[in-house]
C-alpha cells in the first residue's frame, strides 16, 4: 500500500542463415546495447529554466511540474502557497532553483529522482545563550562525510540531527556534509523523505560515508488505460504509452504515424505514401483469416476514433492495450488491439501561447530503374530475333528497330520524371491554454498544406480543437472536448490498371515516347501496348476527396461518497465524406465512353452513452478499485453513387450530371446500421503494494448477431508481483524495480456483415408480364443463425525492469494468441441457388517475444546521451482450416491479373505466399530433353532458357498441386533504435527502423517476366542480365516469348520478394533558446531529414508499401504501381510566448 503525506495537494501523481541487412540489424541492436554507461540521476543531469516574476509559490511549483518531468510533493498545511516570489534562471540545477525559493523559509526540499518533497522545518530549540560566563564550554567534535542510496548517488538535502538534540546539518547538492558534535560517542539521526531513517554512532570517527536504504513506497507515472487511469507499477497487463516528447518527428499527418517503431510489437506501415494514403498497425500481428483485423482507436474515451482527423501536435499521449487481459474491457472490437489517444489539456495559470510552423521539400525516394529508349529498342529486338531460330539464317530478316532509329532515339524520354515532381509542404499550429481554479482550456488550430510527389496530387488540412476542464465543486468534474476537422485532397488514379494508373502507366509505357501531343492533337500511343499515355492520364483525371468530421464529448464525474464516484460520458462522431472523379476525352476510355463521372457521398454518424460507478478504497494494507458501467453504441452510415458517362462537354465535369447520356446514368443508395449494448466491470487489488490483481468483464451484445448469439461474454485476468520490493531483494543492489506480470483474456471479434444471420431480399432480374415489364426479388443468402463471436484467447508473460540506478530500464514479454471460430465460406450444392454460406470454423496462432530498454548512456552538464530501442518477433500460424474448403483457401486474383498469389493454410502463416518453385533454367539441350521425356505431358514447358519448375508431388506433371509456399506477409523482427545526443541548446535525433524477413508479391517483375504486352516496358536489372545462348549462366529465364512457359505460373520465387528494410527513418537537430526582448519565453528550431536512406533488396519504390488491398491491417501483400516513398528536408520552429 502507498505510503503518503495526509490530504496531498494535486500534485499526487502517480509520481540461421544471416543476409547482409539482417546482419547489420543484429549490429545496430548489440552496438546498441553495449554502449550503455553509467548516468547520474534525473535531478543532476535536468536543467531548468524558468522566469517568473511576482507569482505564488503555487504557480510557481506549476510552472516547474509543466516543462520538466519534476513532481512536488507535500502537506498543504506546511507549505505558504500565496507567498509571492520572482525567480529568473538559465539551465540551472533544480537545487540551486529550489534554493533561492526556499532559503530563509520554514520549508525544505528533498529530491528523490524525479520528485522533490516539500516538509515543514522543525523549530529547533533556541539555546540557551550566556547561561553563565564562567560555564566551561565543551569541546566540540566535527564530523564530516557523504550521504548516499545504494546505488552510490548522492541525496542532497538529507537530514543530519545530533540525537537528542536540535543540532544539525544538511547535506550539500552533491551529498556532503559537515557537522558539529557534542562528543565522539553522539549518534547521528539521518533522514531522507522516501528512505528508512538511519541512526549512525560517530565512534570518535572524523569522517562518515552513510548509505541510506530506499523506502519500498514510492509514486509512479500514471498510465492511461481502459476507462480510467493506473499507475504505471500498478499495471498488470501489457500496456505500452508513448508520449508526446517520443513521439517519431518528421512530417507527420496521421496520428499512427507517431508510432513507427516506438512500441515493441507495433507494427506501423505506410501502405500508400499519398497525402492523405492510408497507414496500417498491427498490434501482434493479425488474427482473423475473413472478418476484421482493424484495430479499436479510442480517442479521448470516444471508441471508434478516427486517427486521420486528428492534428499530430494535439495529442498529449498514445497508450497501446496489446494484450488480452489489458484491452477484455473493450470486449467485441479488441481482438486485434486498442490504441488509446490523449489530447492536451490545459493547465492553471496565465494564459499560454505556442506557435510552431514548418516547412518541407521533398522529392522521390527512389525511382524504378527501367530500360531507356536505348536498352528497349535493343531489348525488343533481341526478343524478336531470339523467338525464331531460322532469323539467323533468313537474309530478308529486318529487326524492328533499325541502328539510325535507336541512335535518334538515345536514351528516350524518362515518364517518371514526366510524371513526378519535387513537393512542398506547409504546416502551421497555434495554441491557447490556461486557466484558474474552477476551468481549464485548450484551444488549438492547425493547416496543413501537403503537395505530393505525383502531379496533381495533394491535400489541405484545416484542424480546430477546443478542450475544456471544469471543477465547479471539489466533488464534481466536467470535461469537454471539440475537434473539427476539414480534408480535400487532390488525388490520381493509382494502382494495377496500366489503362488508368497513372504510376503503372509510367513504368510500363513505350520510353520512346514523349509527352507531346501528335498530328492528330492527341497524345502519342503505342498501338502494341494497352498502356495508356501517362501523360493523357494526368490531363485526363479530375478526382477528389472531401471529409469535413466532427467528434466531440462530454464526461461529467460526481462524488457521490468518499471514494465513490459516478460518472456520464456523452459522445458522437459525424463524418461526411465526398468522392468526384471525372475521366475527360484526352484518355482513350473517357473519349470512347465522351466523359466518364462518378459521385460517392457517405454520411457516417456515431453515438455512444455510457454510465459508470468507480470505487477506491485503501485500509491496512489493501487497496481496491471497483469499476462498473453499462454503454450504448450506435452506427449509421448512408451511401448516394451515382455513374455516367456520354457528357455533352468536359468543361464542367462531375459539377453537370445532367449533361450526361441518361441512358448511361447509374445511381445507388444504401442505408445500414447497427447496435452495441454492453455491459463492463474491473477489480484492481493491491496488497502491501507488492502483490497485483487486476479482474476484467465485458458482455457485449450486437444485432448483427441472432437473438441466439446475440451476447458474447470477455473476461480477463491478470497478476503482478513487485520482486524488488521483498525483503529477499535489499541487499542486492542491480535492480531499482522489478515487476512480473501474467495474464489471460478472451476478446472478440464481432466484423460480419449486417443481415448475415437473416433472411432478407434483394433486386433480382426483370420479368415480363403481359406487356408490363416488372422487378423481381430474389433471396440474398443462407442465413446461418447459429454464427458466433470470433474469440481469441490470449496468455502474456511479462517483466519490467529498472536498474543500474535507473540508467537502464524496459520491459520483456512473451505472449501465446489464440483466434478460433473463424468465419469461412462453406461450398454448398448449386440447386440451392447459391454457392455457399458463411460458417464459423478454424484456429489462427500468433506469438512473440518483445523487448523494449531505454538507456541513459552518458549524462553531463553539457554533454548527454540517451538510447531507446524496441525490439519484437512474430510468428503467426494457421492452426486448423474446415474439410470444407479442402484444406486450404487460395486468392488475390484481382490482383493486376496476377492470379491467385496467397493462401491460407494450415501450418502456414495467415495469407502465406502461394506459387511455384524455381530450380533454375534450362541452359542445354539436354537438360530440355530429359525433363521432355519425364514430363511427357509437356506440362514442364521445358526450353532452352526456361524456367525450371519444381515437381513438388513427383507425379511428373507440373500444375496447380505443385505450389508451395514461398514467403509469408510476416516479418521474423522489427525494431526501431533511436539515439538522442545534447549538447548545450543544441540537440540531435538519429532515428533507425528495420523490418526483417517479411515478404512481399512484387507485381512488376511479375509485369517484366510475363507480359500481357510483349512490347511494354521491363525492369532494367532482369532483362539485362537474361538467359540467352552467350549468357547461359545468367539467373533469369530468356524472356523470349514468356507465354510458352507462363501456363499461370506468375507466382514464383522471382516475382515473392524479399521485403525486409533497414531505414534511417529520420535525423533532427534542433536548437533551444529563448528571446525575451520579444516577449518569447522560449523557442526551438530544428532540421530534418526523412527517409535518407533504406537498405533493401526490394525492388519497388517502398518495400513498406501495399497496394494489394485497401482495407487497413490485412495480411494481404501486394505492390504494383504504388504511391512512392519520398524523401523530405524539413525546417521548422516552434514559439512559446
Amino acid at each position: 500500500m502507498k505510503k503518503q503525506p495526509s490530504k496531498l495537494e494535486r500534485r499526487f501523481m502517480p509520481s540461421l542463415k544471416l543476409d547482409l541487412k539482417m546482419k547489420l540489424s543484429i549490429l545496430l541492436f548489440f552496438v546498441s546495447l553495449l554502449t550503455l554507461q553509467a548516468n547520474e540521476t534525473y535531478s543532476q543531469q535536468t536543467k531548468v529554466t524558468i522566469d517568473v516574476n511576482n507569482v505564488t509559490v503555487n504557480q510557481f511549483l506549476d510552472e516547474i511540474e509543466s516543462n520538466t518531468d519534476f513532481r512536488f510533493i507535500y502537506k498543504i498545511v506546511d507549505i505558504d502557497l500565496n507567498r509571492t516570489i520572482s525567480v529568473t534562471a538559465k539551465k540551472e540545477a533544480i537545487s540551486s532553483v529550489l534554493n533561492r525559493v526556499f532559503n530563509e523559509t520554514m520549508t525544505r526540499y528533498n529530491i528523490i529522482k524525479n520528485r522533490i518533497y516539500l516538509t515543514k522545518k522543525e523549530k529547533r530549540k533556541k539555546q540557551e545563550e550566556d547561561e553563565s560566563l564562567n560555564t566551561v564550554i565543551e569541546q566540540k567534535v566535527t564530523v564530516s562525510g557523504t550521504v548516499k542510496d545504494e546505488n552510490g548517488v548522492p541525496l542532497p538535502g538529507a537530514n543530519i540531527i545530533e540525537k537528542g538534540t536540535s543540532n544539525g546539518s544538511q547535506t550539500d547538492f552533491d551529498g556532503n556534509f559537515s557537522v558539529d558534535v557534542s562528543s565522539g560517542s553522539a549518534i547521528l539521526v539521518v533522514s531522507y523523505i522516501g528512505y528508512v531513517t538511519k541512526e549512525v554512532p560517530v565512534n570518535n570517527q572524523s569522517t562518515l560515508n552513510i548509505v541510506m536504504a530506499e523506502d519500498s513506497a514510492k509514486l509512479d507515472e500514471v498510465v492511461v488505460v481502459g476507462y480510467g487511469t493506473q499507475r504505471a507499477k500498478d499495471v498488470t497487463g501489457s500496456v505500452v504509452q508513448v508520449t508526446s516528447k517520443d513521439f517519431v518527428k518528421g512530417a507527420n499527418t496521421n496520428a499512427l504515424q507517431l508510432l513507427d517503431g516506438k512500441a515493441s510489437g507495433v507494427q506501423i506501415s505506410q501502405a500508400s505514401s499519398a497525402p492523405g494514403g492510408r497507414v496500417d498497425i498491427k498490434v501482434r500481428g493479425v488474427s482473423s483469416i475473413n472478418g476484421g483485423n482493424g484495430i479499436l482507436v479510442v480517442v479521448d474515451g470516444v471508441p471508434n476514433g478516427n486517427v486521420d482527423a486528428l492534428g499530430p501536435d494535439d495529442i498529449e499521449s498514445i497508450n497501446i492495450l496489446k494484450d488480452a487481459s489489458a484491452s477484455a474491457i473493450y470486449g467485441a472490437r479488441a481482438a486485434n488491439g486498442v490504441v488509446l489517444i490523449t489530447t492536451k489539456r490545459g493547465r492553471k495559470g496565465a494564459l499560454e501561447v505556442s506557435y510552431s510552423n514548418y516547412v518541407a521539400f521533398q522529392d522521390v525516394a527512389k525511382r524504378i530503374d527501367m530500360l531507356n529508349g536505348r536498352e528497349y529498342m535493343e531489348t525488343l529486338n533481341a526478343l524478336d530475333f531470339e523467338s525464331d531460330p531460322n532469323n539467323a539464317t533468313d537474309p530478308n530478316y529486318e529487326p524492328l528497330y533499325s541502328d539510325t532509329q535507336i541512335q535518334a532515339v538515345g536514351e528516350g524520354f524518362n515518364w517518371q520524371d514526366q510524371i513526378f515532381r519535387s513537393g512542398l509542404i506547409h504546416n502551421h499550429q497555434l495554441s491557447l491554454s490556461g486557466g484558474g481554479e474552477k476551468a481549464t482550456y485548450y484551444a488549438s488550430v492547425n493547416y496543413l498544406d501537403n503537395k505530393g510527389v505525383l502531379r496533381n496530387t495533394g491535400e489541405k488540412r484545416y484542424n480546430a480543437r477546443v478542450n475544456v476542464n471544469v471543477t465547479p465543486t471539489d466533488k464534481l468534474d466536467i470535461k469537454l472536448n471539440l475537434n473539427v476537422n476539414r480534408t480535400n485532397t487532390d488525388l490520381m488514379p493509382l494502382g494495377t490498371n496500366s489503362i488508368s494508373g497513372s504510376v503503372a502507366a509510367a513504368l510500363l509505357f513505350d520510353p520512346t515516347l514523349d509527352a507531346q501531343l501528335n498530328d492528330q492533337g492527341r497524345y502519342k500511343l503505342n498501338p502494341f501496348i494497352q498502356v495508356e499515355n501517362p501523360e493523357a492520364i494526368m490531363q485526363g483525371f479530375d478526382q477528389n476527396r472531401a471529409r469535413t468530421e466532427i467528434l466531440g464529448n462530454a464526461r461529467i464525474q460526481y462524488e457521490i461518497l468518499d471514494g465513490l464516484k459516478a460518472g456520464l460520458h456523452l459522445g458522437t462522431r459525424i463524418t461526411a465524406r465526398k468522392f468526384d472523379s471525372y475521366q475527360n476525352r484526352w484518355t482513350q476510355q473517357g473519349l470512347g465512353s465522351e466523359g466518364i463521372g462518378r459521385v460517392q457521398n457517405n454520411d457516417n454518424t456515431y453515438g455512444i452513452a455510457e454510465y459508470t460507478l468507480a470505487y477506491e478504497k485503501e485500509f491496512g494494507d489493501h487497496e481496491i478499485k471497483a469499476l462498473g458501467g453499462i454503454t450504448y453504441e450506435k452506427f449509421v452510415n448512408e451511401e448516394v453513387d451515382a455513374e455516367a458517362s456520354g457528357f455533352l462537354s468536359d468543361v464542367n465535369g462531375v459539377d453537370f450530371f445532367e449533361a450526361a447520356n441518361p441512358e448511361r446514368f447509374n445511381t445507388e443508395t444504401d442505408k445500414t446500421q447497427r447496435t452495441f449494448r454492453s455491459y463492463l466491470a474491473r477489480l484492481n487489488y493491491t496488497y502491501k503494494d507488492k502483490y497485483l490483481l487486476t479482474v476484467n468483464y465485458r458482455a457485449d451484445g450486437a444485432s448483427v448477431f441472432s437473438e441466439t448469439n446475440k451476447t458474447s461474454v470477455f473476461p480477463s485476468v491478470s497478476l503482478g508481483w513487485q520482486i524488488a520490493s521483498e525483503p529477499f531483494m535489499e541487499s542486492q543492489n542491480l535492480f531499482n524495480e522489478l515487476k512480473f506480470r501474467a495474464g489471460y483474456g478472451e476478446i472478440g471479434n464481432s466484423a460480419i456483415n449486417n443481415f448475415e444471420t437473416l433472411s432478407t431480399f434483394e433486386v433480382g432480374s426483370n420479368a415480363v408480364l403481359g406487356e408490363q415489364v416488372l422487378t423481381g426479388a430474389i433471396p440474398s443468402r443462407i442465413p446461418n443463425q447459429n454464427l458466433v463471436w470470433e474469440t481469441t484467447k490470449e496468455v502474456n508473460l511479462g517483466l519490467d525492469f529498472t536498474l543500474l540506478d535507473y540508467r537502464l530500464s524496459g520491459s520483456i514479454e512473451y505472449y501465446v494468441r489464440n483466434t478460433e471460430d473463424q468465419l469461412f465460406q462453406r461450398p454448398v450444392p448449386r440447386s440451392s441457388g447459391f454457392g455457399s454460406f458463411r460458417q464459423n470454423f478454424g484456429n489462427v496462432r500468433n506469438k512473440g517475444l518483445e523487448l523494449s530498454l531505454s538507456s541513459q548512456n552518458i549524462v553531463k552538464d553539457d554533454f548527454s546521451w540517451q538510447t531507446d530501442i524496441t525490439f519484437s518477433t512474430l510468428k503467426n500460424e494457421v492452426t486448423e482450416v474446415p474439410d470444407f474448403i479442402g484444406g486450404q483457401v487460395t486468392g488475390g486474383g484481382g490482383f493486376a491479373f496476377a492470379g491467385d498469389f496467397w493462401v491460407v493454410k494450415e501450418g502456414e502463416a495467415m495469407a502465406s505466399f502461394f506459387g511455384y518453385q524455381i530450380d533454375g533454367i534450362y541452359s542445354t539441350q539436354a537438360e530440355v530433353d530429359a525433363a521432355n521425356a519425364t514430363f511427357t505431358d509437356g506440362s514442364a514447358r521445358a526450353g532452352l532458357g526456361h524456367p525450371i519448375v519444381a515437381d513438388i508431388n513427383g507425379d511428373n506433371r507440373i500444375d496447380e498441386d505443385d505450389r508451395v509456399v514461398l514467403g509469408k506477409p510476416f516479418p521474423d523482427y522489427n525494431f526501431g533504435i533511436n539515439n538522442r545526443f545534447q549538447y548545450k541548446n543544441f540537440t540531435l535525433d538519429v532515428y533507425v527502423v528495420g523490418v526483417q524477413g517479411i515478404d512481399a508479391f512484387n507485381n512488376l517483375i511479375a509485369e517484366s517476366f510475363y507480359p500481357i504486352d510483349p512490347d511494354r516496358n521491363k525492369l532494367a536489372s532482369y532483362y539485362l542480365n537474361r538467359w540467352t545462348p552467350d549468357n547461359p549462366n545468367a539467373p533469369y529465364p530468356s524472356m523470349v516469348e514468356p507465354g510458352r512457359y507462363q501456363d499461370g505460373r506468375k507466382v514464383n520465387k522471382w516475382t515473392v520478394q524479399d521485403a525486409s528494410y533497414i531505414r534511417l527513418k529520420n535525423v533532427t537537430l534542433g536548437y533551444d533558446t529563448s528571446i525575451k526582448s520579444l516577449g518569447i519565453d522560449s523557442a526551438s528550431f530544428f532540421i530534418s531529414l526523412e527517409n535518407f536512406l533504406t537498405i533493401t533488396d526490394f525492388d519497388g519504390f517502398d518495400p513498406d508499401a501495399n497496394s494489394s488491398s485497401n482495407s487497413a491491417s490485412t495480411a494481404r501483400r501486394g505492390t504494383y504501381g504504388d504511391y512512392p516513398l519520398a524523401k523530405t528536408v524539413r525546417i521548422g520552429a516552434r514559439f512559446n510566448l
